[in-house]
């Protein structure tokens, strides 16, 4: 241990200071401060020299004020910080110089009139020492950090590896490569499909964002998001009893702290003792695995990454050769450019840590066997392990060393693994106590946000973050690397398969909201190497919440809790969350309807527990109460998150078994006619845009021919759009009937109400284009023309097409229905040559409103067709600006 003197003045440093002397007594050394003397500038000076001269090293930390001059025995006129400064050089001290940057903004208070002298200082200083500069505390102390990390390397504080008597690090270290550098895909898998993938982890990590503490409320995701995204919400968008003033604070308390890569804050030196926090499946345990693998061999996480890359980029050169657009080959370049960069930082992270010893505990195996009596302390479990496993790790040996060389980085797993409360705080505070006997090792704790009590690691100087959802960049890396490797004898399968993944994220709000989540998105990846997304995707939800209900194993809590019942499987779990989240979206629209009370909730399982399995009354309720306890601890569909108030984690299993519950009661138990479901379902809600999802994927899960009854009613029964209503009510009915429509898997069913729908869609673009709105454009724009790509090619003709070509007049302003306009008829008529006959009139009609329509369809529909590429080469060059324009805009999306 060194002493260290750490010397400046002080009201100005304060913040500064107090992070440095932090980060020495972190790294288990002791610091010599002014607070110690008096918390000022005047602080006995014989003293002070007298301690410089006796410690190791001496820090000077100088920003624009040079300090107080003492007036005894100073004939110079120094300050005593230069004294300090002096008599370090005199003693032939190490001196580690930090000056506050000049681009730093800095308190005019804190800016001596006459800067003459403390620029002198810090010149002489930075003359004849290396000197860093410095902008924020944070800053500062990880400067300061890394500069003592050297000197300890310097000086023999820290040796060239782990060396612990008897210990074999070769074992050791093939024994945790072999135990967690492959995916366990098990879990996750369809029970009908077998995979045999060997995954490495390493080679589809894609490392998360954090940002700094926990959420403040516990809110369902879709709130979090909407506050993530819009920074606003409305009171209607709450359930009863959460305060919006509440949630505004929340949300400047938390997104206004910057998300942070996480592997910076695992590398910052200023952070020995860090929580992690995240969701069910957010990745807590494959960063914990990560970091072990990477430290173990940090040369093996570069290369394993970059045979990925290389893997990737020969595919790509491959099929270079066959793509004719420049654009297309600089993405590729640029995919594969970020690709390396990931690469070379991730071996930049690992060699931080080279000659650590990586240890990590699982915090659910190490209570399992602490049961059964085999030990009682973390060394007596990594002995433990050792033995049987041959690597021989001895406690005392172990103690030793962290006392000594202390260079680990210790992780301990899953601390909401432990559901016993009075024994999580026991083993809470085995953490805590671990980190003080051996302040030199670096210290990882992960947990779930939920349930999570954070006061005893807090009060134990641990830095808490939490794990964010992956984004769309970070879900297209994860899934490239995943198929590059899952397919890799196959890369154009591969490619299809990532593009039925990225198509889905952009498409499904739902399907986005599930992918940034990681264990989801390894879900999504394995169902999508079978089946197209997101048509299917209810056959998505439907395994995910397989998988996940899994986990919520009812009968081993019971009898945990000492109730003596074996009966409730997969089936039950699946009714009570189709009853419940049928009542639960019965409820308040908006995103305040994914609540219910506890109360309600348990009344629910009490009647199902008396119905189904004829319990009694207090057998009921004991069982009820005892399930709904679990829901907060363990399960990953439906969460506590406040007042009382139990939610589904993800909307999209809300919306799933809302629309089950309906396919159960008309399929399955003939409690519903179509014509119920028409009138009570539909009929009720198609406005109601939080009911849309539910209404598409009851659409997707029941019989065609039902479903072609359910858009046909959708398009002509609800309601007709007419000139004169259309300001006043959107046609969401017929958005919703093209949406529908796309969820079918086979149009042959469904062949009149496709082509009837076309005709409904033609209707609704005169109506709109005969005055423009710019809302009206944003309804087609989003929620009808992307369905009917989807859709195409696999429109049935409508045989009024060409008529309807034919007879339209010209609109002014058409240029901003172009777009729509244009993509709308090149997806139902493709490679219709009756209809590119009527698009080729508009292309060289006279009038620019209706050539202004003519580019998009052209180059959607047609882009095979040499005259339709000639005219489109004609609109190019078209004496007016817009209609050229248009045409350009038209080539560059569909070349």
């Amino acid at each position: 241990m060194a002493k260290i003197y750490v010397s400046s003045t002080f009201l100005d440093l304060q913040d500064y200071r107090a992070q440095v002397e932090r980060v020495i007594r972190r790294m288990g050394h002791e610091d010599v401060a002014m607070e110690y003397y008096v918390a000022s500038d005047e602080r006995p000076v014989e003293k002070c020299l007298a301690d410089v001269a006796a410690c190791d090293i001496h820090i000077g930390i100088y920003a624009w004020r040079y300090g107080w001059i003492p007036t005894e025995n100073n004939p110079q006129k120094f300050s005593v910080t230069e004294m300090e400064y002096r008599r370090a050089v005199k003693s032939s001290k190490p001196c580690f110089i930090f000056l506050a940057s000049d681009d730093q903004p800095w308190a005019r208070k804190f800016i001596d009139k006459d800067t003459t002298q403390i620029e002198r200082l810090r010149n002489d200083a930075s003359a004849h020492h290396l000197a860093d500069h410095f902008t924020t505390p944070d800053d500062l102390a990880r400067k300061v950090a890394e500069a003592i990390h050297n000197w300890e390397k310097q000086h023999g504080y820290i040796s060239t590896g782990a060396n612990i008597p008897q210990f074999d690090r070769d074992a050791y270290f093939n024994a945790m490569r072999r135990r967690y550098g492959v995916i366990a895909l098990e879990g996750l898998t369809p029970p009908q499909r077998e995979e045999y993938l060997q995954i490495q982890l390493r080679s589809v990590f894609v490392e998360q964002n954090v940002r700094e503490n926990p959420p403040p409320v516990e809110l369902p995701k879709e709130v979090w998001a909407k506050l993530e995204q819009e920074k606003e919400i409305h009171a209607d968008d709450l359930p009863e009893g959460v305060a919006l003033d509440d949630i505004r604070r929340a949300r400047e308390a938390y997104f206004e702290k910057p998300s942070r890569p996480v592997l910076d804050v695992l590398t910052d030196a200023t952070a020995n003792r860090i929580l992690i926090l995240g969701d069910p499946g957010s990745g807590k345990s494959t960063l914990a695995r990560f970091v072990l693998l990477s430290i173990l061999d940090p040369d093996g996480a570069f290369h394993s990454i970059l045979d990925a890359t290389r893997e990737a980029m020969v595919a790509e050169g491959e099929r270079d050769e066959k793509r004719e657009s420049r654009n297309e080959n600089r993405e590729a370049l640029k995919d594969s450019a970020s690709r390396s960069e990931s690469a070379t930082r991730r071996m930049t992270w690992a060699k931080q840590f080279e000659n650590y010893l990586p240890l990590l505990i699982e915090l659910r195996n190490f209570v399992a066997l602490r049961a059964e009596n085999k030990y009682e302390t973390f060394f007596e479990f990594l002995e433990y392990l050792g033995k049987t496993e041959g690597w021989h790790l001895n406690a005392a040996a172990l103690k030793q060393f962290l006392k000594n060389d202390g260079r680990a980085v210790v992780v301990f797993d899953g601390l909401d693994e432990i559901f016993d409360p009075p024994l999580r705080d026991h083993i809470t505070q085995q953490i805590v106590a671990f980190a003080s006997d051996y302040p030199k090792a670096r210290i990882l704790v992960t947990s779930r946000v939920i349930g999570y009590r954070r006061k005893n690691l807090s009060d134990a100087h641990f830095e808490h973050f939490t794990l964010q959802d992956l984004d769309e960049k970070q879900v297209a890396t994860f899934v490239n690397r995943w198929y590059g490797l899952a397919l890799a004898e196959r890369p154009d399968e591969a490619k299809e398969r990532r593009e039925r993944i990225l198509r889905a994220f952009k498409e499904s709000p739902s399907i986005r909201q599930l992918a940034g989540n990681p264990m989801l998105l390894t879900i999504m990846a394995i169902i999508g190497k079978h089946q197209e997304l997101p048509r299917e995707r209810w056959k998505l939800y439907d395994h995910a919440a397989s998988v996940l209900i899994q986990h919520w194993d009812v009968n081993k809590h019971l009898q945990d809790k000492r109730i003596q019942h074996d009966f409730i499987g997969e089936d039950d779990k699946k009714e009570l969350l189709r009853r419940l989240a049928y009542r639960m979206q019965n409820g308040e629209g908006g995103l305040a309807g994914n609540y219910i009370h506890r109360d309600e909730l348990q009344a629910e399982f009490e009647a199902y527990l008396k119905e189904r399995y004829n319990q009694s009354p207090a057998d009921a309720t004991k069982i009820a109460r005892a399930m709904i306890e679990q829901f907060r601890e363990r399960n990953f569909i439906l969460s506590l998150y406040g007042a009382n108030l139990y939610g589904f984690v993800h909307r999209a299993f809300l919306e799933y078994f809302c629309a089950w519950a309906f396919v159960w009661r008309f399929e399955k138990t003939k409690e519903m006619t179509i014509d119920q479901l028409k009138e009570d379902v539909y009929r009720k809600h198609w406005e109601d845009q939080s009911w849309h999802e539910v209404l598409r994927l009851i659409c997707s899960s029941i019989n065609e021919k039902f479903a072609g009854q359910l858009i046909d009613f959708l398009r002509i029964e609800v309601y007709r759009p007419r000139s004169d209503t259309i300001l006043s009510r959107p046609p969401w009915n017929v958005a919703l009937a093209v949406q529908c429509l796309s969820e079918l898997r086979n149009l042959r069913f469904v062949t009149e109400q496709a082509r009837d729908l076309v005709e409904s869609v033609c209707h609704l673009l005169d109506l709109y284009m005969a005055s423009y709105k710019e809302d009206r454009l944003g309804l087609l724009r989003s929620e009808i023309v992307p369905y009917t790509l989807k859709i195409s090619p696999n429109w049935p003709s409508w045989p009024g097409m060409c008529n309807w070509l034919k007879t339209r007049r010209a609109f002014p302003g058409a240029d901003k229905y172009a777009e729509e306009f244009g993509k709308f008829i090149g997806a139902v008529a493709r490679n219709n040559d009756q209809v590119y006959e009527m698009i080729h009139l508009y292309a060289i009609s006279d009038k620019a409103d209706k050539r202004v329509l003519a580019p998009f369809a052209l180059a959607g529909g047609w882009s095979d067709n040499p005259l339709a590429r000639q005219d489109l080469q004609t609109l190019l060059k078209d004496s007016i600006w817009w209609v050229s324009l248009i045409a350009r805009k038209a080539i560059h999306q569909y070349q």
